[in-house]
């Protein structure tokens, strides 16, 4: 950013809380690398600093932390969905007869058309979705964690994979209406989990060797 850029846009930005004396803290990059950064990430532009090694560093850091935070945002939504899949079922372990009775809790019931009660059944399909839930949980907790997300979506996928070969089998006691709303969602449920694979942003290998070029610790101003 040019100073007759940044002369444009400061003006327009909030005054830190810690410079009036109202809490906080100063951040860890001055606002004019963070905007910077933004640009490197919208634009590509990262071929623009040169042979700057100081600027490049700075913008190349603000902007993987900027693509980390994104990606672990996203992440937690992800498992957010699944998490709330799984708060639909695992009740059933409490009341296995009424959950056989009434899901999907909307319109006509599915399960008394697919087979017969059978309690060990469902409290065994209640339990499966408890052990998820607390994976999931744990995933959502540690999301910056590449390896544990995508243990936990290859296990949510092999899952939702052969939950959906079934039911697009056994689809002939379901309505138009409802074979298009169950496979959508156990269809969506599988692109959730397939999405949790995905690794975190590429690229850190060559921040790491950007870095290099400042000394250890060093803050960038």
């Amino acid at each position: 950013m040019t100073n007759a850029e940044r002369a444009v846009v400061r003006p327009l930005l909030p005054v830190p809380g810690w410079t009036g004396g109202r809490g906080g803290q100063p951040e860890a990059y001055c606002h004019r690398a963070i905007h910077g950064a933004i640009r490197w990430l919208v634009d590509n532009g990262r071929q623009q600093y040169g042979d700057d090694h100081t600027g490049r560093v700075s913008h190349v850091r603000v902007g993987h932390g900027l693509m980390t935070m994104g990606k672990i945002v996203t992440r937690r939504v992800l498992l957010g969905v699944l998490v709330l899949a799984c708060l639909g079922h695992v009740w059933a372990y409490f009341a296995p007869e009424l959950w056989y009775e009434t899901f999907p809790h909307i319109g006509q019931p599915w399960q008394p058309r697919l087979g017969p009660y059978n309690e060990h059944l469902v409290t065994d399909m209640a339990a499966l979705y408890m052990a998820l839930l607390v994976v999931t949980a744990a995933a959502w907790r540690f999301a910056d964690s590449d390896r544990y997300v995508i243990t936990v979506g290859a296990g949510w996928l092999t899952f939702c994979v052969f939950h959906l070969l079934y039911h697009v089998q056994h689809l002939s006691m379901f309505t138009s209406g409802e074979r298009i709303a169950l496979v959508s969602l156990l269809s969506s449920l599988t692109l959730v989990s397939a999405a949790l694979l995905a690794p975190s942003p590429t690229g850190q290998a060559d921040s790491r060797s950007d870095t290099s070029a400042v000394s250890p610790g060093a803050k960038i101003r």
